[in-house]
């Protein structure tokens, strides 16, 4: 009996340690989101890059990446850095197009890490000039990181074109 006693007040005094040394919250691993604030801030990423193109604006799209940002484009050498994906977006607004853009990037996964979120999407852009339209399909994946003042930026955006193939 007296060395059951023992035991129960051992265990007793090391569950006593074990909630005193626990954090208050368990650390939470990656988690896919599909509404919340994480979410929201993706789908507000991405809708202010689309705009940003809309506009032909190379500031307000480089402004949504961060100053290491990673951007990696098919067919192209990667990128690094905010002023090398400016100055390609600057040199990809800078002739006049009279073509009518369409664009969108709707977001089809967010995976939340806390500060970080990694998204994955498609795309497309058509563009019409002169009766004739163009369209263009593509696949893309980020990683945000959330800033200071809550709002995201991209730290990798790495996106390719489909292929066409003949049905």
């Amino acid at each position: 009996m007296k060395c059951f006693v023992s035991s129960v007040i051992c265990l007793l005094i090391g569950v006593g340690i074990g909630m005193l040394a626990a954090p208050a919250e368990p650390e939470s691993g990656p988690v896919f989101v599909t509404e919340g604030d994480v979410y929201d801030g993706q789908v507000n990423l991405l809708n202010r890059f689309v705009e940003g193109c809309l506009a032909r604006d190379p500031k307000a799209c480089a402004a949504l990446y961060t100053a290491d940002a990673i951007y990696m484009v098919q067919d192209q050498p990667q990128l690094e850095g905010y002023d090398a994906v400016l100055q390609d977006y600057e040199t990809l607004f800078a002739t006049e197009s009279t073509a009518e853009v369409e664009m969108a990037e709707p977001v089809q996964e967010v995976l939340s890490m806390g500060d970080y979120a990694v998204i994955r999407g498609t795309g497309y852009n058509i563009e019409s000039n002169d009766g004739e339209s163009k369209k263009m399909t593509y696949k893309w994946v980020i990683l945000s990181k959330r800033q200071p003042d809550g709002s995201w930026q991209m730290v990798w955006d790495i996106y390719n074109y489909d292929d066409k193939y003949d049905t």
